[in-house]
């Protein structure tokens, strides 16, 4: 079943095409990808689907009753709301339901109206199960830990970072349940490991989805179609992003050889037809112009062909060769990063040698920022190194500089030179007086990236280089690196960005620096074998410990009746029960307070499931 249809749409802004013939289809439990640069319209298609924005002609189709989602770059606002309460606003409905059925609960309880109630909770019952409402605290669960949201669960939305704020944004549309989800750059406030949560969760997601990311291994992941919009126009390619690079590649070199056939041929025809003009002149031949002539029209009625445009990136980065330094870079032992009182890391051991690429990854405020700024002016680094650093939040000493004067105050050069530069990182024109204060997130990383260049560093500190750049803008930077002859040490979320670059990977775990020789995909693995290793483990130990029947089987018959142990279980069980009905009646005085009847239902299912577990250990000692 096909959900979303758009047919051959175009959209101008202020006389200014950015598209004008975009088509593409969406069908029921898909995951497709929507390419292209910066500019190319994604986004702006994205609001035409919801009806924020109208196209300026062709057609989009939506299926009849479809409800969509849409995950926007913009944070959005909630007053006086908990992160909960944002959360529980994806359950608005369910709750409802669910207050209207505790209200004739408790009037059944009274012996009111019984017939009439019996037949409306009936009813309710039939409408909550349908709506899912008997998961929703299971699927709230999942969704809260996987988005690693449980420490904010009671703090005032509106004091959250950022960052913070997208993830409860994300989790709320997850927790609604959409047929189709679209979403823009989902994975740009999310660590590693919620990344890798997300992926899993797209994977087994029944509605469509329709992605707009930078995130190259988040696509290779979840991506089943793409559709590339280039100079105006979309091209489909199925598979996962790698399938899209090799496909792409393939259809430029089948172009390139048409045109080159074509345009072979259309030689041989002109050098043909010119060749008989020449007979026809000499000979004055009558017969030999009409040839000619025919031979001319041939050529003019030839398909014009385009010669096929390749993927190339227009920045060229190359780094000088900078002062040589010593074999060893780094030495870090028994390192501690503290920020006030909070220890981030606890002796850590950490050495590097020269030319090594160090891939730093760990949880958000684990101290991965503060361990690298750390090292600027630290007595752990070699004397012979010459750093470069690349802040994630990159600023300028005179923001109210032009490009042009900003790269001049760090490389004083002719004016000629200075523009030359600052065209290869996509400056030019009036971009060279663009005043930095009013430079995007992705332009500022160029700038930094032109001044670094021209620097004879040997030594690199790059903190989430690629957070602010297109795909594009990351080769080139993932070429430049690669060529570069120092020794590198940086940040990243970006899992296809450590793929490419990292030689080893530093994870700052537990207070720990913890070392794993390889890149991304061999950390990967060898986190996989530690968490099933441990698993195993504890496994084993709670099955010694719980097991009533390997202690029967070890301990003296007269141990196996433990009355302490019993004892101590009988009144554990009281205990619980009296929490639990203590919950019922709070419960039952709460009223159409949504929040506070969640709260409590939550707590009294783990409650009475303890309990089951409680009574269970009980009657396997008594036996």
């Amino acid at each position: 079943m096909i959900d979303i249809t758009i047919n051959s749409i175009g959209k101008t802004y202020f006389g200014n095409p950015v598209f004008t013939d975009v088509s593409l289809e969406v069908k029921e439990g898909e995951c497709v990808g929507l390419l292209g640069d910066n500019g190319t319209g994604k986004t702006t298609i994205f609001k035409m689907i919801i009806g924020e924005e109208k196209q300026d002609y062709g057609d989009i189709f939506i299926r009849s009753g479809l409800k969509i989602g849409y995950f926007r770059q913009q944070v959005v606002t909630y007053h006086n709301k908990t992160v909960m309460g944002v959360l529980y606003e994806a359950f608005e409905d369910v709750l409802a339901i669910q207050v209207a059925m505790h209200g004739i609960q408790q009037q059944l309880e009274k012996e009111q109206n019984i017939e009439e109630n019996i037949q409306k909770l009936g009813r309710l019952q039939v409408q909550y199960e349908a709506m899912n409402g008997y998961d929703m605290d299971e699927k709230m669960s999942k969704i809260k830990v996987g988005m690693k949201l449980e420490d904010l669960l009671e703090q005032d939305y509106n004091t959250l970072s950022g960052g913070e704020q997208m993830r409860v944004a994300l989790a709320k549309l997850l927790l609604e349940n959409p047929d189709v989800l679209l979403l823009d750059e989902p994975t740009n406030h999310l660590d590693i490991e919620t990344s890798q949560w997300l992926e899993a969760y797209l994977k087994a997601y029944k509605g469509a989805i329709l992605i707009v990311s930078h995130d190259r291994y988040f696509l290779d992941q979840v991506m089943e179609k793409a559709y590339e919009i280039k100079s105006g126009k979309t091209e489909v390619y199925y598979g996962n992003y790698s399938d899209y690079l090799v496909e792409r590649k393939e259809r430029y070199d089948n172009q390139l050889k048409h045109y080159e056939v074509h345009q072979k041929k259309k030689k041989q025809l002109e050098d043909a037809a010119k060749q008989m003009r020449i007979w026809a002149n000499q000979g004055d031949n009558e017969k030999m112009y009409k040839r000619a002539q025919a031979m001319e029209k041939r050529i003019e009625r030839m398909d014009k062909i385009d010669k096929p445009v390749e993927d190339t990136n227009h920045m060229k980065l190359a780094f000088d060769k900078g002062v040589r330094a010593g074999k060893r870079m780094l030495n870090l032992e028994d390192y501690t990063v503290k920020i006030g009182e909070r220890v981030l890391i606890q002796d850590g051991n950490l050495q590097i040698t020269a030319g090594e690429r160090i891939g730093l990854i760990g949880d958000n405020g684990c101290g991965k920022t503060t361990l690298i700024k750390g090292l600027i002016d630290s007595d752990r680094v070699n004397p012979s190194a010459k750093i470069g650093y690349l802040e994630q939040n990159i600023t300028f000493e005179t923001e109210e500089m032009t490009t042009l004067d900003t790269l001049r105050h760090y490389h004083p050069m002719e004016e000629t030179a200075l523009r030359r530069t600052l065209a290869k990182y996509e400056f030019k024109g009036e971009d060279v007086f663009k005043r930095v204060a009013t430079l995007s997130g992705g332009e500022r990383v160029r700038l930094m990236l032109c001044i670094l260049v021209l620097s004879k560093v040997n030594f690199m500190l790059l903190d989430e280089p690629t957070n602010h750049i297109d795909i594009k803008t990351k080769e080139v930077l993932e070429k430049a690196l690669s060529d570069f002859e120092g020794t590198l040490m940086f940040i990243s979320h970006d899992r296809y960005f450590l793929n490419q670059l990292a030689d080893r990977i530093v994870e700052i775990r537990e207070q720990k620096l913890i070392s794993y020789v390889g890149n991304y995909e061999y950390y990967k693995q060898e986190r996989q074998k530690e968490k099933i290793a441990k698993t195993n483990t504890e496994n084993q130990r709670i099955e010694l410990k719980s097991s009533p029947k390997k202690e029967m089987h070890d301990q003296p018959k007269k141990q196996k009746g433990n009355p302490w142990k019993i004892k101590e279980l009988e009144e554990n069980i009281v205990d619980k029960e009296e929490e639990i009905d203590k919950l019922k009646q709070t419960l039952e005085n709460v009223g159409a307070n949504y929040e506070k009847v969640i709260n409590i239902n939550a707590q009294l299912n783990e409650a009475q499931e303890q309990l089951e577990a409680m009574m269970e250990i009980y009657f396997e000692a008594i036996e």
